[in-house]
């Protein structure tokens, strides 16, 4: 069960995962040396086995929110940096043998990026939120690369607390960008949103809501495109617990655009009577061949992975990364074939895992052949403790980006 505004993971924000000791937001810390003992994480995938590459880190609080990647040669991380009290843009681009900083607007208020698809090498969109959460005052953030420099791009801004978690393009001229906005003011997200880029500007595209008024209420946080006529958004929403008359469950939500409108696509919840699910992020590999990864908030589970083959959702085994882990959400996806996907994610439980010890978290990697996911050995940063994937990207079988903090 999910209590009011208890632990809800939102790709957006990082992982905020509340209930056990445990709140991780993002990683900050010293970068003088080589090897800083916090900051931004960047691993690499040869094909063979996972290396960390170091980026810039400004200040030395960086961390990184999103990845996407065109080629080998060619990808970008988006995230940001403190210097006081202010937060600033971090943008940087892999040219193929290193990581280069390069110039983003940065918001006057506090903001976040949480997603970023990457069209070609001079189109590029990224998207998150920027305002005064703890006020639930918060906006869309949507910044676009043109080849030569990024902007903010002016868009619908639903009531006053809104937000996007996710975004994926058909072409330059048709992009989707799927979020959560406040039906009514102050309060927190529990409308789904999702936004159209037509080439010229963003709309606003009405889209089935159906969890309760309450937070969590309904919200997207993934979105995938097989055509111009299907396209598949995937989050979570609310209903009353069946055991408590002050608390809430959360379902999984996947929603399906047929080229004309958005409706509601029924989905599976492992153990729905006893706990809560939440889909992060979905990704389309074929017309019927659909993956939607997420997370069970029920005590020591794997991830949540679920897969659409033409006919109902199911789920799917995924591989725990520890198994006394509290939870092991994972948050996003990089397909590059039927017999190869990879997604990221985070679990939070004991350090080490079989010690009983204090809860922190750990950067999850997880890997799709064919037959079964297993749990791909990451590189763990020199004495980190405390670390997350927040994004994964996939340009070649030898070419694979998890970022996220450290």
């Amino acid at each position: 069960m999910i209590a009011s505004r208890t632990a809800h993971v939102l790709r957006l924000a990082g992982l905020a995962l509340i209930g056990s000791v445990v709140v991780c937001a993002v990683g900050a810390g010293s970068s003088s040396s080589a090897y800083p003992t916090s900051g931004p994480l960047i691993e690499f995938w040869d094909g063979t086995s996972w290396t960390q590459q170091l980026g810039p880190n400004p200040n030395g609080t960086g961390r990184f929110s999103a990845v996407s990647a065109l080629s080998a040669t060619d990808a970008w991380a988006i995230g940001a940096y403190s210097t006081g009290d202010v937060e600033n843009a971090l943008a940087t681009h892999w040219d193929g043998s290193s990581w280069q900083l390069v110039a983003m607007p940065t918001p006057a208020d506090k903001f976040d990026f949480s997603d970023m698809a990457a069209i070609s090498a001079t189109d590029v969109w990224a998207v998150g939120w920027h305002g005064r959460r703890q006020f639930k005052s918060e906006h869309p953030l949507i910044e676009h690369w043109n080849g030569s420099a990024w902007t903010i791009v002016p868009h619908p801004s639903p009531g006053e607390n809104s937000l996007l978690n996710g975004v994926a393009a058909v072409s330059p001229r048709n992009v989707w960008a799927v979020g959560a906005y406040s039906a009514a003011p102050h309060r927190y997200n529990d409308r789904t949103l999702i936004l159209h880029w037509n080439g010229t500007s963003w709309k606003r595209i009405p889209s089935p809501h159906p969890g309760t008024s309450a937070f969590p209420g309904s919200q997207l946080s993934g979105v995938a495109v097989v055509s111009a006529k299907s396209i598949w958004a995937v989050g979570s929403y609310s209903r009353r617990a069946q055991s408590s008359n002050s608390g809430w469950w959360t379902l999984t939500l996947v929603l399906h655009w047929n080229g004309k409108k958005w409706r509601q696509v029924r989905s599976t919840n492992p153990d729905a009577d006893r706990g809560s699910n939440a889909l992060y992020d979905v990704a389309a590999v074929g017309r019927n061949n659909v993956w939607a990864v997420g997370g069970s908030y029920t005590y020591q589970t794997p991830p949540l992975v679920e897969h659409w083959n033409g006919h109902p959702w199911h789920a799917v085994p995924a591989a725990s990364g520890c198994p006394h882990s509290y939870w092991q959400p994972l948050t996003d996806l990089a397909p590059l074939a039927r017999n190869d996907i990879w997604a990221a994610g985070t679990g939070v439980g004991p350090y080490p895992c079989d010690s009983g010890g204090l809860a922190t978290s750990e950067a999850l990697a997880e890997h799709w052949d064919g037959n079964a996911w297993s749990v791909s050995p990451i590189v763990n940063p020199p004495l980190s403790v405390d670390d997350a994937f927040l994004g994964i990207a996939a340009a070649a079988p030898h070419a694979v980006w998890a970022v996220g903090y450290y």
